[in-house]
């Protein structure tokens, strides 16, 4: 078993594949009918990229689930977001947690299955429903074996997670 550091993974650009369980609540909160959604899977695509020193960035991210409501309706929800990041310590190779706050703004769209009635039973339209969405968070990236400008970190032999060197050799 071998492990490749791949030059889309560093500090300055990041490419992601996202999964996960997600729930809703109330798609129509002061209505008498609820529309509540199923809780399921979710998958999506995040681009981030870090400019200048590496202490600001930019992450774009989108995601599809598919639902099913109260009255087993399907509906699509597709979500979209543009983020500022800021890391709150410079970044720096060996450094164990890098601290980032998150703040932007992004939209889901909810799109019924054919047959199926639309969001909060028509309450917002016949058609597809959009709404924005405010994002903000805290999150760390884990320990960087690079800093920004791509200088290795020291290293200490023999840890978990370490690539295993593999010498080139010819087969046959």
């Amino acid at each position: 078993l071998a492990a490749i550091p791949l030059a889309a993974q560093s500090h300055r650009t990041a490419v992601g594949i996202t999964g996960g369980w997600s729930t809703t609540g109330n798609l129509t909160p002061g209505f008498a009918d609820e529309t509540v959604l199923e809780p399921g899977w979710t998958a999506g695509l995040q681009l981030e990229t870090w400019l200048g020193g590496g202490r600001f960035g930019l992450r774009a991210a989108g995601s599809h689930a598919d639902r099913t409501d109260q009255t087993d309706g399907r509906h699509s929800v597709i979500s979209g977001d543009l983020v500022l990041l800021t890391r709150l310590l410079p970044a720096r190779a060996g450094r164990l947690v890098a601290p980032y706050l998150a703040l932007g703004a992004g939209a889901v769209h909810f799109r019924s299955a054919e047959g199926a009635a639309p969001i909060g039973g028509g309450l917002y339209g016949p058609g597809p429903v959009t709404r924005a969405v405010a994002v903000a968070g805290l999150g760390h990236e884990g320990e960087g074996r690079r800093d920004h400008e791509g200088q290795e970190a020291p290293q200490l032999p023999g840890r978990l997670g370490d690539p295993v060197p593999v010498e080139p050799h010819q087969v046959g």
